[in-house]
């Protein structure tokens, strides 16, 4: 009878154990992937630092070429040659970066994030005063790959007459 009372008291102090694993995880995992959601948009700011450097080493000279490399996890990445910016949307972010629906610069970078119920939209946008262009002159849409984009970032040189010039460059895919 002692045996049977052992294998149920390690069957009760089994299912106690799993239930409070299972209850730390209930609270911890939203936690993480909040965590995560920050740790993207954070590396996403960086990288867009990075291809502004690049953009503006290129206005330095007509026929100008740099390359950048952009990795994308999460989230999708906008070149609108009709507003002249790129963007970075997150959606379903669980990180509330910003306050909801007012624009913060990180550098050059403007960060809005739009609060939802349980999850968020994040937005980072670099808006230039030149003439952006890309291969299809439309919106272009860059969706999360396992690997990293390669962009070509081209000075076309200028349109109209001084003293009202303008840049244009090109950004488009390498493969």
């Amino acid at each position: 009878m002692r045996n049977g009372q052992v294998w149920v008291e390690t069957v009760i102090y089994t299912l106690i154990g799993l239930s409070l694993i299972g209850v730390v995880l209930a609270f911890v995992t939203p936690k993480i992937q909040e965590y995560q959601d920050k740790a993207i948009i954070e590396q996403t700011i960086d990288s867009f630092n990075i291809l502004d450097k690049k953009i503006n080493e290129v206005l330095s000279a007509p026929l100008n070429t740099r390359i950048v490399e952009f990795q994308l996890k999460k989230g999708k990445v906008y070149f609108d040659p009709a507003s002249n910016e790129i963007s970075f949307i997150l959606e379903n972010s669980r990180s509330l970066y910003s306050e909801d629906g007012l624009p913060v610069q990180n550098g050059r970078v403007t960060v809005t994030t739009t609060k939802g119920s349980k999850r968020h939209e994040v937005k980072l946008v670099l808006k230039y005063d030149f003439d952006l262009q890309t291969e299809t002159q439309t919106k272009e849409e860059f969706s999360p790959s396992p690997s990293a984009y390669k962009f070509a970032i081209t000075n076309k040189g200028f349109i109209g007459n001084a003293p009202y010039q303008e840049a244009v460059i090109y950004i488009g895919e390498v493969s």
